[in-house]
């Protein structure tokens, strides 16, 4: 592998990428620097990987991914990993987080964070957001 490939593969996203078998198996070797992974908005379904596919991810973020039936759970085997995000649209994903997280504590590891976005919080956001924007510009007309 090239120097700039391994560069790249330190931060990656795969966003809206068809899996025509709906199955992904990670490759050994071709993503060992990888830090960040962003997957968002994919037709995965199932997804085959272990901690030696991704041995330096910290952060991993799961979005909009309906399809996912779980986050391989020797996922959570990284010994960098820190982060794991996702949101409901795939709740057996969030299930397999949770249960990442679960078999890490029992393993004695307890820095692993996982987070859990609702799709109500990010609608809820969004409406805070609107009303904030919308008092401000009253508040800019009255002074």
């Amino acid at each position: 592998m090239e120097a700039e490939d391994d560069e790249f593969y330190r931060r990656r996203s795969r966003r809206d990428y068809d899996f025509p078998s709906g199955k992904w198996e990670a490759n050994d070797g071709h993503f060992c620097q990888l830090q960040f992974l962003l997957m968002e908005e994919l037709r995965l379904v199932n997804w085959v990987a272990d901690d030696t596919h991704f041995p330096r991810l910290e952060h991993l973020v799961i979005r909009r991914c309906r399809y996912l039936e779980e986050i391989p759970l020797a996922i959570g085997d990284i010994p960098t990993l820190k982060v794991i995000e996702v949101d409901e649209y795939s709740s057996s994903a969030v299930a397999s987080a949770r249960e990442i997280q679960e078999a890490q504590l029992d393993n004695g590891n307890d820095d692993l964070q996982v987070r859990i976005l609702g799709t109500t919080d990010q609608v809820v956001l969004i409406h805070l957001f609107i009303a904030f924007s919308e008092i401000m510009h009253a508040w800019q007309l009255a002074n």
